[in-house]
This record gives C-alpha cells, structure tokens and sequence, in this order.
C-alpha cells in the first residue's frame, strides 16, 4: 500500500506501479535469455526491477523526513528481518562463506527488496493492474512451457527449464490467476481460467507442482461464497483428469519405488538425510544455501540408481538443516504473520479486496504444499513467493483504511 501523504508525487507512485508489473512479468521468462550467466541470474529484469524500485522507496523516503513534511515508517515485518538474520548466522558455521554468501545476498536481495516495493506500490486503485500481471506471467510461462514440450518435443518447462521450479512458481501464480478469473464470474473470466488451469495439468512434470495447484485451487474456490459449487467440482475434477491421462509424467514422479520396483526412490532418501543432518545442524543450521555440501554425508542408506533431479528437494526440511530450526520458525512466522491478513473473518470494503483475498487463499496453500517438493526459496521463484506476502500486506492495510 502506498503510505505516502494524498499530495504525493503521481510520478513516483506511477513509476513504482510499473517497476512492479515489470517485474511481475519478467520473473515468467526466469533466466531467459542468459540462462548460463551467473551474473544474469542476479542481475536480470524482475531482479533489476526490484533493486531499482526499493532505491527509489528508500530515497524518497529519505527525502521526505528530511523535509519534514511527513514522517512515514518504511515497513518491513520484524519476521522477515529475523528471518534473514538467521541466513547471515548460520553462514558462520559453513565451511566456505562463498555460497551462503551470494545464497544470502539473493535473498535479501528480492525478500527484503521485493516486499518493500510491493507494499509501497499497490493501492486501491492499481491493484488489479498488479493482480492481471501475476495472469500475464502465468500465461506466458504455461505457453512457452507448452512449446517446448508439445512443440519441440522436450522436457523442458518452456523459460524456467527445471520442472521442479517451474511446478513451484506455477503453483503459486498459476492458483492465484485461476481463482482469481473465476471469482470474477463473468464467462471469458471462467474461460480464460479453465484454460490456464489445462494448460498447467499438461505441463506439470512434477508431483509438487500438481498437488501445489490442486490444494491451492480447492482451498480458494471453497473460500468464495459467491462461486457455484458445480464450477468448483468441475475445475478440480478437470485438473485431476488432465493431469492423470494427458501428462503421465505426473503417474510417473508420483512414485514411492524407483522404476527397477525395489529401491526406494532417490527423493526420499535424500530427505531422510536432511533429517539426519538436523541432529548435528538444528541450532546453528549448515549454512545458507549449503545443504548440498553435506547432505551426502548423512545417507542412511546409498541412493542406488541416482535418480535426483535439480531442485527437487523438500523446502520444509532444507529450511532447518540450512539455517536451523529457529530458522524455520522464522519461515513459518512469516506464513502466520501474513496468513491472518488473508484467512481471518471481517467485513470486506471492496468486491475487488474480496476476490483478491480468495486467490491469495489459494496462493498461500499451494506456497505451502508445493514447498514439500521443491522451495519457495529458490532464484527466479522467491519472487512469486514475495509478491504473494506483499500482497496480503496491502489488502490488509487497504481495508483497515476503507
């Protein structure tokens, strides 16, 4: 929510609208097109967007109490600060500080910047202009995502390459742009939503992704009184049907064996080693962004046919073996903190409120679900994950203040 006074610059406030659209809809074409650069990955649009729009909040702020014609407090959750804290911590027990560093460094980078410009740019009048954008990027993402598989005839989740974060992000975005279209009731509304949701039942690769979707469109539909029952059956039925026989890559990370029918599947096993490492790493965690540097070490029993793609981990698990368990309650601090802008009961102000309050619903169940297989953490879907928090900031602030 915009906290300056009514006299505002309109320039500032309309720049700092379109630093976040921009990097709503760039964060769709992830690493694209320098997908090997290491600084591409830090230094990209939707990154750039963000640093770029926190300058300008903390500069004008800045300029402002100076002057002294207001005095505004930029404001950013104590749970979020403890949060990066315990990442600063736990980088003094890695044994290098080269990773937990850069891993810290993105994360504040887009958790800190990211949600003090979300928060500052969003107001009652632009804020279904940030909640179309969250559509655009879905779309784009699923379309390119649907070229490169049906069209190119590969793997690959169009932009984002990896399944496990394309699952991730997808089930963030992609739960709130559904639910959204069809809390609008009108019909190219709902047809726009059935498309999206087919659209990701048939690019999921991943189990995380489709259970993400799957929980988080249920939990939303249920939390809009104004939705007929019927339209609700029918969206969840359509996602489960197209997801089971259109994409058997579902059937196929869905399970427990490994393919030989006898070894237990990589996935597990390496969760199980998280586990283990929690027992030597629960108060100071292994370091930031470290967890693959000793999670090997920790194998209760040898994986047999290395089956481990990228990013597939289990977030709620890598959280405590990284940073430690005060780490993760930290994460689960700031999921309650915003969690009550979003579930809790209270007479709304704005139909507008109201809708984007159902899919922010839907988008923090698939947050938390879709994080048992993969992480909200991770470059490129952070900021999925953000927007999600910085919108529940403002919805709250915009219906306190009417």
């Amino acid at each position: 929510m915009v906290i300056y006074s009514d006299n505002l610059n309109k320039r500032i406030e309309t720049t700092l609208l379109w630093l976040t659209v921009l990097a709503i809809i760039a964060s769709a074409f992830h690493f694209w097109p320098f997908t090997s650069s290491p600084l591409w990955k830090v230094a990209n649009i939707a990154n750039l967007s963000i640093i770029a729009g926190a300058v300008i909040v903390i500069v004008y702020n800045a300029f402002w109490n100076l002057n002294k014609t207001g005095l505004q407090r930029i404001s950013i959750p104590l749970s979020i600060w403890a949060y990066l804290l315990f990442h600063v911590l736990s980088s003094a027990y890695a044994d290098t500080l080269s990773r937990p560093v850069i891993y810290t460094y993105k994360i504040f980078l887009v958790m800190a910047g990211g949600y003090l410009l979300f928060i500052q740019a969003i107001n009652r009048s632009n804020i279904h202009w940030v909640c179309w954008s969250i559509i655009v990027a879905c779309g784009i993402s699923l379309f390119s995502a649907l070229y490169t598989q049906y069209g190119l005839q590969n793997d690959c989740c169009g932009f984002f390459e990896n399944t496990y974060k394309y699952g991730t992000y997808m089930s963030i975005v992609g739960s709130f742009g559904i639910v959204y279209l069809l809390a609008g009731r009108g019909f190219w509304h709902s047809v726009f939503a059935f498309i999206l949701l087919l659209g990701l039942a048939c690019t999921f690769q991943n189990i995380g992704g489709m259970i993400g979707t799957l929980s988080g469109l249920a939990a939303g539909l249920i939390g809009w009184k104004g939705l007929s029952r019927k339209v609700l059956y029918l969206a969840i039925l359509a996602f489960i049907l197209a997801g089971l026989f259109l994409n058997p890559a579902i059937l196929r990370d869905s399970k427990i064996l490994e393919n030989d029918g006898q070894n237990l599947r990589q996935r597990y096993i390496e969760w199980q080693a998280e586990l283990n490492m929690l027992q030597r790493y629960w108060i100071t965690g292994s370091g930031a962004g470290s967890i693959n540097d000793y999670r090997s070490e920790y194998y209760d029993r040898m994986p047999k046919l290395n089956t481990l793609q990228p990013f597939d981990q289990n977030g709620w698990v890598t959280i405590p073996a990284e940073i430690g368990l005060m780490g993760l309650f930290c994460f689960i601090w700031i999921l309650y903190e915003h969690g009550r802008y979003v579930f809790r009961n209270q007479p709304e102000m704005s139909p507008e409120i109201s809708r984007v309050r159902v899919a922010l619903k839907a988008a923090f169940v698939a947050c938390c679900v879709g994080n048992l297989f993969s992480s909200v953490h991770y470059n490129g879907v952070l900021i999925g994950f953000v927007l999600i928090l910085g919108l529940s900031k403002s919805i709250d602030q915009l219906n306190r203040k009417g």
